[in-house]
């Protein structure tokens, strides 16, 4: 079993469900990039003029596609790590260094959050040049990605916690 599936088996159903919902969106997203792409290819070479708007819209789609791609991996829990002291360590004390990390990551995943929501308010009344949307539409995508990955780190947190007690 790798580690994927590992930590498939801990998640409840309903954090697999909205890991699932999460992977459609960003496959909706990755299917939405493909056309723009081709569009803007096929503006390029055959119609000599490629559309303002939709290298703007990529570039937007791929901030999103980041961030949702994150959380889609904290959900699967296949995040870079370095393992290295996972070898040397008892199983206890790498509980405990989960409990750290995890904490360490939910109060930088409430703060990022937190300071994302703050600055799409300060820059609300921006457009952007092409599409002429709000800009934070661009910061709602990083917002949405850390808010989202933080059910996977409690669910993570809760997990180390319960098997320092004895629990599953």
């Amino acid at each position: 079993m790798d580690k994927e599936d590992a930590h498939h088996i801990h998640l409840s159903k309903k954090l697999i469900g909205y890991r699932r919902c999460l992977e459609i969106f960003a496959i909706v997203i990755i299917v939405i990039l493909v056309i723009i792409t081709t569009y803007q290819v096929f503006g390029r070479y055959v119609l000599s003029s490629t559309p303002k708007w939709s290298e703007e819209l990529a570039r937007i789609l791929l901030v999103w596609l980041t961030f949702i791609g994150s959380a889609i991996a904290f959900g699967k829990g296949i995040h870079l790590k370095i393992d290295l002291l996972d070898r040397w360590l008892s199983e206890k004390i790498n509980t405990y260094l989960n409990i750290v990390v995890d904490v360490l990551l939910v109060i930088f995943l409430f703060v990022v959050s937190l300071k994302c929501y703050q600055f799409m308010n300060q820059i609300s009344d921006l457009q952007t040049p092409a599409l002429g949307i709000p800009n934070y539409t661009i910061y709602l995508g990083l917002f949405i990605g850390f808010a989202a990955s933080l059910p996977f780190v409690l669910a993570s947190l809760i997990r180390s916690l319960k098997s320092l007690k004895g629990g599953t």
